[in-house]
């Protein structure tokens, strides 16, 4: 039965590698567009992907393993142990991908682009690259390190070099308390990338879509006449350099610079000349007018059932002075954890569920990284994006990413922990009656996971195993939620306040600050 997971799990990966590559090359600069960090934006976003998208099959296997408190026909305990296994080796294989894109790759691509130069050779571009990339593959190592010592007992007397070392590097289960604590301190990154663009683009999504119209043809020959002098004034600039040397030659860097402002420039005018009429957006606005209120309604509806569900949540591990992941025993059931295990019965209805929850989670983000740009380096805009900043958008969502592989203990506990199992709790009688015993069903909990029919997913046991070893970790993920609270309500209020921008305005605005500076 794991087979129809996972060919599920399949399709899953060409629709989102599809996905990616739309996504890209609509951010992606038509003029500046280059093929080694649109590759690497693209596989890195699959990968992280992946990572969430993995979770409903790891439900799916441990709901499938049990049925009403007992193992399911058929199955064995080392057959649940080995679909287990499967699942878990899938985990570690894409969080050891997701460390090399983010440490490795990514890096490695974005100094490639900065060492690009028409005089420049391959080789001595490579070199350049690399030698800015080795200090994050330092810091990897470094980290790696400290995972394998962190938690470590000393040598103990009697025992052996070897044996002290082979537990180090915990070689019987291939290193993973480095690879738990990498993936925690990615996840507490990640929690930053979650509270401040995840947050508010909960509020910034739906406001945004309610404001979005098209662009009048004043705001429209405002943007053209503004990015045409600015292209001019660039132009200046490149032949003032040249202008008091008559023997100076220009470089082909300049004159491919200034080739290219000249086929701008032309195009400005172009645009001026077709800007004379209303655009079939500006004629249709009227009638798309009713589509965007209902959608800002249901995406601020599904924003505030995320919140009350995260607040049900943080509520009932306050109550229970449990500072891990996850609820001892489930309290105050939140809406959408309610939902996810009730689907997770027909499967895969849970799937398409999660995913459409993901996909919402993931544009709220990314609407919130184009409203605030990429630390103020760089600005997110349709087709105006370069390189560097989709690098850069690449790695905040592959961030956020594992905070969202993490916030599903709090968005969804008991359907991230157990999925729909259930454990038969039998009463005895007493001795001095003829009463038959009682059997109660209940859902499982951490009460309950020692009972062989209540199965954690692989993703529970691996973030538990973070929390058990690392515990100041678990007190960063709870108080992330206040955090997370905080810039919620924050959110709300700057995206009331903040004045309209039309979406040719937003998509253009702020075009001059991501030209080289020539």
């Amino acid at each position: 039965m794991l087979w129809i997971g996972i060919l599920i799990f399949a399709l899953v990966i060409a629709v989102i590698i599809l996905v990616n590559i739309c996504l890209v090359r609509h951010y992606s600069d038509q003029e500046e567009r280059e093929k080694l960090p649109t590759i690497i934006t693209v596989l890195a976003l699959t990968v992280a992907f992946l990572c969430v998208f993995l979770i409903p099959v790891d439900v799916w296997n441990v709901s499938t393993t049990t049925k009403d408190g007992v193992l399911a026909p058929g199955i064995t305990i080392q057959m649940a142990q080995t679909r287990g296994t499967i699942i878990k080796v899938l985990y570690y294989v894409l969080y050891c991908l997701l460390f090399i894109f983010g440490f490795v790759l990514i890096p490695f691509a974005y100094f490639w682009y900065e060492e690009d130069d028409l005089d420049i050779t391959f080789g001595r571009r490579f070199l350049g690259a690399l030698k800015y990339s080795v200090f994050f593959l330092i810091a990897i190592i470094i980290i790696l390190i400290i995972g394998l010592f962190l938690g470590r007992m000393p040598q103990k007397k009697g025992e052996t070099v070897a044996t002290w070392v082979a537990h180090l590097f915990d070689t019987q289960h291939a290193g993973e308390g480095a690879i738990l604590f990498t993936l925690a301190i990615l996840t507490v990154l990640g929690l930053v990338v979650w509270c401040i663009y995840s947050a508010c683009g909960l509020s910034w999504l739906p406001i945004s879509l309610l404001r979005m119209g098209p662009a009048t043809i004043r705001e429209r020959q405002e943007v053209i006449n503004t990015r045409l002098a600015v292209t001019r004034e660039q132009q200046r600039s490149i032949r003032a350099k040249y202008a008091l040397s008559d023997r100076r030659a220009m470089t082909r860097r300049d004159r491919s610079d200034l080739q290219g402002l000249l086929r701008q420039e032309r195009a400005l005018k172009g645009a001026q000349d077709a800007n004379q009429k209303p655009t079939l957006a500006e004629k249709c606005a009227k009638w798309t007018k009713p589509l965007r209120i209902l959608g800002a309604i249901i995406f601020g509806a599904v924003s505030l059932l995320i919140v009350v569900s995260l607040v049900l949540t943080t509520i009932a591990k306050a109550k229970q002075h449990w500072g891990g992941l996850m609820l001892r025993v489930p309290a105050l059931p939140n809406p959408i954890d309610l939902a996810l295990t009730a689907l997770a019965r027909a499967f895969p209805m849970d799937y398409i569920f999660f995913s459409l929850l993901i996909l919402f989670l993931v544009a709220a983000t990314l609407s919130a990284i184009v409203a605030i740009g990429v630390f103020k380096l760089y600005k997110i805009a349709p087709h105006r994006t370069v390189p560097q900043g989709l690098l850069l958008l690449a790695a905040l969502l592959l961030l956020a990413i594992f905070a969202i592989n993490m916030e599903m203990f709090t968005l969804a506990p008991q359907y991230a922990s157990f999925g729909n199992q259930v454990y038969l709790n039998r009463t005895a009688p007493h001795a001095n009656t003829s009463d038959t015993a009682v059997v109660t069903r209940g859902p499982c909990s951490l009460q309950t996971a020692g009972n062989a029919t209540c199965i954690m997913t692989q993703l529970g046991t691996t973030m538990n195993r973070i929390i058990t070893s690392m515990p100041f970790f678990g007190v960063i993920f709870f108080y992330s939620n206040f955090l997370f609270f905080l810039c919620a309500l924050l959110g709300v209020l700057v995206s009331l306040c903040r004045k309209r921008r039309e979406r040719y305005a937003a998509g253009r605005a702020g075009d001059e600050e991501d030209e080289d500076d020539v």
